[in-house]
């Protein structure tokens, strides 16, 4: 064999070496792309990762929001006495004009009227509420208590502090429409008892009823 004939042998075979090499290499970096790329499908970087968002508290629409004007203010000590003078014959008890904010009885022993039904037998009656007159938009002077038959039973002065009464109706003059007054129990008589509260002018003899009555069980 010639020298010639050797190193063409020789350069052959280190060029097939070299090309198997860069073959490896190749199919390597190949396969170091692949998991890289897995890799980064299956763990996203903190950036890219989802975050679970905590549901916020929903705020209650005006719809839902309680709406029940706020309790009677209870105040403490002894129902003023009904003034002097006033004479039942003389009070003309008439119907309420339709429409008119006349006046409620809020409260029946400091719970809303409209949530008590039921008292004991032989305990005084708390009212406490609201009443105005409506021919002079003025806080009504007295409430008068009755039966339904008319019969009085107690009578109070209207001058308790009303804010709220005065801003729903949109009329200061409503501020002091508020009243409360305490039926001794002797002036309750039966186990059905009805009572009437009546808003009272003094200069016209007019008495107009509050839009709510007093239906109890005693018991």
């Amino acid at each position: 064999m010639t020298t010639s004939t050797s190193v063409k042998i020789y350069f052959s075979i280190y060029q097939t070496m070299k090309n198997i090499r860069n073959l490896i290499l190749s199919v390597a970096l190949v396969s170091l792309a692949a998991c890289s790329s897995t890799q980064e499908a299956t763990n996203p970087s903190p950036a890219e990762s989802p975050v679970a968002i905590q549901p916020e508290a929903t705020a209650p629409s005006p719809a839902d929001t309680a709406t029940a004007p706020p309790a009677s203010p209870l105040p403490t000590g002894a129902t003023p006495a009904a003034p002097e003078g006033l004479d039942p014959a003389k009070i003309s008890f008439e119907s309420a004009p339709k429409g008119a904010a006349i006046g409620f009885i809020d409260t029946i022993n400091g719970v809303p009227a409209k949530n008590i039904d039921t008292v004991g037998k032989n305990t005084p009656i708390k009212l406490s509420g609201w009443a105005t007159l409506p021919d002079s938009n003025t806080p009504a002077e007295l409430v008068i208590i009755t039966t339904p038959d008319k019969k009085i039973i107690a009578t109070t002065p209207v001058n308790i502090d009303r804010p709220d009464v005065a801003k729903a109706l949109k009329k200061d003059e409503f501020k002091k429409s508020g009243w409360t007054v305490t039926i001794p129990a002797d002036k309750i008589t039966g186990d059905k008892v009805s009572i009437v509260a009546w808003a009272y002018n003094s200069s016209t003899g007019k008495a107009i009823p509050l839009s709510n009555i007093a239906q109890l069980t005693m018991q």
